[in-house]
C-alpha cells in the first residue's frame, strides 16, 4: 500500500511541474523590438495605400493621354490639333510622374504642372475683370 502512495505522490509532482510555467519577462530590449515590429508594419501598409493611390492617378493620366492622342489623330477637328498634342503631352508627364511615385511611395512627388491653356485663361480672366470694372 505504501508503494500506491508514492506513486501517487510523485504523479502529483510531475503534474505540479508540467503545469507551472515561468512568466515571460519584459525587458526594455523586448520592448524596444516590439515597437519596431509595430512601426515598421504601420509604415508598410502607409506606403502600401499610398502606391495604390499613385496606381489610380497613373492609370487616370494614362487613360487621358491615350483619349487625347485618338482624338488629336482625327481629321478636320476644330480647335487646333496642336493644342490637342500638348494635351495628349501634359497627361503622359502625369502618368509618367505618378508611374514613378507607385514603385517609389517613400519619395516626395512634386506638385502638379498647369494644364496647357491654364495661363491663357487666367490671362483672359484677369483682362475680362479689368474691362468690367472700367
Amino acid at each position: 500500500m505504501p508503494m500506491f502512495c508514492e506513486n501517487a505522490l510523485d504523479s502529483a509532482r510531475a503534474t505540479r511541474r508540467v503545469t507551472i510555467m515561468r512568466l515571460q519577462r519584459f525587458r526594455v530590449r523586448t520592448l524596444m523590438l516590439a515597437v519596431a515590429v509595430v512601426a515598421f508594419l504601420i509604415w508598410g501598409g502607409m506606403m502600401g495605400v499610398r502606391s495604390y493611390g499613385y496606381y489610380g492617378l497613373t492609370r487616370m493620366y494614362a487613360e487621358q493621354e491615350r483619349s487625347w492622342r485618338q482624338i488629336a489623330d482625327r481629321p478636320n477637328q476644330p480647335g487646333g490639333q496642336q493644342f490637342r498634342l500638348q494635351c495628349a503631352e501634359y497627361f503622359e508627364q502625369l502618368a509618367g510622374k505618378y508611374r514613378r511615385a507607385m514603385w517609389l511611395p517613400w519619395m516626395p512627388v512634386a506638385p502638379d504642372p498647369h494644364a496647357p491653356g491654364y495661363d491663357l485663361w487666367l490671362e483672359q480672366e484677369r483682362r475680362a475683370k479689368e474691362v468690367a470694372g472700367e
